[in-house]
């Protein structure tokens, strides 16, 4: 049978888009061409739309095909809650920058941190201590294949991407550990069966930032296909730096605006096919980053009792405001006389990040495969800085490196009879380090250093999966597996002051072991290629581990102390109905979700000793209901509607947390006596929210694509997000929460229909709306001694990292192999 025709069978079959992934741009569209004619057999007999119109309709419906349950399936099929936004809608929208995603998935926030923890992920209210740069991410990213739970991979080179899906909810079946939360895989674009090349400039006026991307790609040989993407970024810097020359105790500042960033990205693709039994393809990525400011993205944003709290403070400076100012200054260049690697005292972070993949399919006969997947990511970041909310409070000069290697193999089925299966194991090592120097307060007379610390974490992954599907009948499916996981953690802890490494060496465990099994059912229906109803039972598992930083402050030093944590465990389910109605011209999904989390790893951080805590919260409960639609009419050719609205409840289901500092018995720091000066030092948080959990999330969109003579195209569209009232501090400090905010995209671009080039205007964040996702207490500030009694004003200021305010983009684009055709 020729290979045509083969493929198109087995895209067709049961409505799933197979076999492997190296053909899933073939199955798209197979499954395009068969849905337009069978729109077309619909529409004719009733005299509604003319076939012609029909068929201009379901061409413009995006038959999108997902990797959800690691086998190529089309999004309105597979039973798994899921949201796929391709490469060429990232495009339209201007969305070229990991942190600008939420915009198009409502329940999903992601910022960086503005410091080596990198970057924080929540999803439906799931996420994980943004404190801490070990620890693993409930919500994982899973890049070309190869599983990445480190935050700091949110600033890897975010361009030339082919598709992403956020998948929501626990995915450890098919993705393994650390994704209790859900996952967001992303698959960079590779080599094209024709030559193809693009360049893109792109300036923005506030930030006086430029971005240049380009990329080549293309068949080398026959067999042999080849992509090269690069990308460059520079700008000045979209926050100012407001601080007063000369102010006393402050130094500098060597830089007005931050982070002004310079950032240079490339990935090569090198795929071989020489047959259809076998195919390789092998991607190495690199990104290297270097910004002037690290925490300007810090500030101060609110003050408890009205204007800034010392020491730090700068009166008539600091408007204790999310905004696009900040008071900072630079660090004591003194400090270099404690670790030289403080130098001059201006700030700085570099990043060097590599991802490497190598995925290898085999087809052992007509209906097994084999699948590999190699998977290599290096870090090195290294940072000098100081957390200044006005006079430098926290200085910090820090390296950190960490190395990971994967290796997942996959034996799967591929037909299209009743029954399918899968099997396969993973093996990870990870090596992961750090160290560094804390200085609080002035060099000259500090108020507690932090001798240069060490801290090395090795760890061993090795798990087992497997998973059934049997067809029961012709419209009903059912599907069952589990994933068996081990995993082994080793920390080394060094000190360069002997008394503090016998402390260390006495007082903390040298390694944790954990187990776990996690199964999976899915219950799925498809009366039609256009409805699947399904029902799952999941469970997740992200791991425990070890908290490394500033162990030397706080109660570290005075006893026993255990800084590992427990493995984090969740267990729950979903409904979901997938549908499209109108001649496949309209598509909706629905799901309700209820999720119990056991030992939730949440952080908190005592703002007057400048110290962190990890901790496994007894349980907690997320629940809710979710819409979302995609409406291309084809009355209205060219246009596209979309639209999603979520309700979510996070809540503790019993827990007894730490005060925020200078909380008093009246507001709820009332329980857990425990200090010998008769003072409470925990509050009741049973049903209180979790952090950055909000109960209601919303989005609108439209894109309109109008021909204008000459075969040129205008294109329009404009996106509104609604992300409702939450705290972005663990403690839920009143002064934390974050208040409903709506944020408007919009964008216009104009080009040849054929797209040889565009000229493009994008405005994010019209509304220029601030919004922390997290925080903590201003280092010093507050009075513990208040906290747990009945005297007020305790309370300290509140610092919070926020996003960037208002945008305005000018975008260019060229094809020269469209040009020179």
């Amino acid at each position: 049978m020729p290979r045509d025709h083969q493929q198109e069978m087995l895209c067709v079959a049961s409505g799933r888009a197979e076999p492997a992934s190296r053909d899933r741009e073939d199955c798209s569209k197979v499954v395009l061409v068969r849905a337009t004619a069978f729109a077309a057999l619909l529409v004719a007999p009733m005299g509604l739309p003319t076939a012609a119109q029909a068929q201009d309709a379901v061409q413009n419906v995006e038959e999108i095909v997902v990797f959800a349950r690691k086998r190529d399936e089309t999004a309105i099929s597979t039973p798994v809650v899921v949201t796929a936004v391709t490469g060429e809608n990232l495009e339209k929208q201007g969305i070229d920058n990991l942190t600008e995603l939420p915009q198009m998935v409502p329940q999903l926030q992601i910022q960086t941190n503005g410091s080596g923890f990198g970057g924080s992920i929540t999803l439906r209210g799931v996420s994980s201590p943004t404190s801490s740069v070990a620890i693993d991410q409930a919500v994982s990213l899973n890049l070309d294949g190869v599983p990445v739970s480190y935050g700091g991979v949110v600033r890897m080179g975010f361009f030339d991407v082919q598709q992403i899906e956020v998948l929501k909810g626990p995915q450890a079946l098919f993705f393994g550990k650390n994704a209790s939360g859900g996952i967001i895989s992303l698959r960079s674009a590779g080599p094209t069966k024709e030559f193809e090349s693009r360049a893109k400039v792109s300036y923005e006026f506030g930030a006086e930032e430029i971005v240049g991307e380009a990329y080549v790609a293309g068949p080398i040989n026959e067999v042999l296909g080849a992509r090269l993407a690069v990308r460059y970024t520079d700008q000045e810097g979209y926050i100012e730096n407001i601080i007063p020359v000369g102010t006393p105790g402050t130094f500098g500042p060597a830089n007005k605006f931050g982070p002004g960033t310079e950032e240079i990205a490339a990935r090569g693709t090198l795929r071989f096919e020489p047959n259809d039994v076998f195919s390789a393809e092998f991607k190495l990525g690199y990104t290297m980053s270097r910004d002037n400011a690290a925490y300007m993205q810090l500030q101060r944003i609110a003050c408890p009792y009205g204007i800034p709290a010392p020491p730090g403070a700068i009166p008539g400076a600091q408007d204790c405001s999310a905004d696009d100012r900040v008071e900072r200054s630079d660090l004591d260049p003194t400090l270099a006389a404690l670790d030289p690697r403080f130098g001059d005292g201006v700030p700085f972070e570099d990043i060097e990040q590599i991802l490497g993949t190598l995925d290898i399919n085999y087809n052992l006969t007509d209906a097994i495969s084999i699948n590999s997947v190699t998977g290599y990511y290096d870090l090195r970041y290294e940072l000098v800085d100081a957390a200044s909310f006005g006079l430098p409070l926290l200085s910090s000069a820090s390296l950190i490196e960490k190395s990971t290697w994967s290796e997942e193999i996959r034996v799967f089925s591929e037909n299209s009879g009743r029954f399918n299966w899968m099997f396969g194991g993973f093996f990870q090592l990870d090596e992961f380090s750090t160290v560094g120097t804390t200085v609080i307060g002035r060099a000259a007379a500090p108020v507690l250093v932090l001798p240069t610390t060490s801290f090395s974490i090795d760890s061993t992954t090795v798990s087992g999966f497997a998973q059934a599907t049997f067809d029961l009948t012709d419209t009903l499916e059912l599907s069952a597996g589990a994933r068996y996981t081990y995993e082994k953690r080793k920390q080394d802890i060094a000190s360069v002051v002997p008394s503090i490494q016998a402390q260390l060496t006495a007082n903390l465990p040298d390694q944790r072991k954990f187990h776990n099994l996690s199964p999976e059912a899915t219950l799925t229906w498809r009366p039609s290629s256009a409805l699947t109803i399904f029902g799952s039972y999941k469970t997740g598992y992200k791991s425990g581990g070890f908290q490394v930083g500033m162990l030397d402050a706080g109660p570290a030093l005075r006893g026993p102390f255990d800084n590992s944590f427990d493995e984090e465990t969740v267990t729950g389910g979903e409904l979901g109905l997938k549908t499209a109605l109108l001649d496949r011209s309209l598509m909706i999904n629905m799901a309700v979700y209820r999720y119990a989390y056991e030992d939730l790893q949440l952080s908190s951080f005592e703002a007057q000793s400048a110290s962190t805590t990890i901790a496994n919260v007894t349980g907690s409960v997320v629940r809710g209901v979710e819409l979302d639609f995609n409406y291309k009419p084809y009355q209205i050719r060219g246009l596209a509607i979309t639209g999603a609205v979520a309700f979510n409840e996070s809540f503790y289901k019993d827990f007894l947390g730490d005060c925020y500092t200078g909380q008093t018995i009246a507001e709820g720091c009332s329980a857990a006596d425990t200090d010998s000066n008769g003072r409470f030092d925990k509050q009741d948080l049973t049903g209180r929210t979790l952090p950055r959990a909000p109960k209601w999330a919303s989005s609108l969109g439209f894109t309109y694509e109008k021909p204008l003579m000459n075969d040129f195209l205008l294109t329009v569209g404009s996106s509104a997000t609604y992300t409702g009232r939450y705290s972005y501090m663990q403690q839920l400090q009143p002064e934390s929460f974050q208040d409903g905010v709506t944020k408007i995209d919009a964008f216009v671009s104009f080009g040849p229909a054929n797209g040889s080039w565009e000229i493009g205007f994008l405005g994010r964040n019209l509304t220029e709306e601030y919004q922390p996702t997290s925080g903590a207490g201003v280092p010093l500030t507050g009075n513990p001694q208040l906290t747990g009694t009945s005297r007020p004003g305790g309370k300290p200021d509140v610092f919070g990292s926020t996003n960037r305010g208002r945008e305005y983009w000018i975008r260019f684009t060229v094809r020269p192999d469209l040009l020179l055709n």
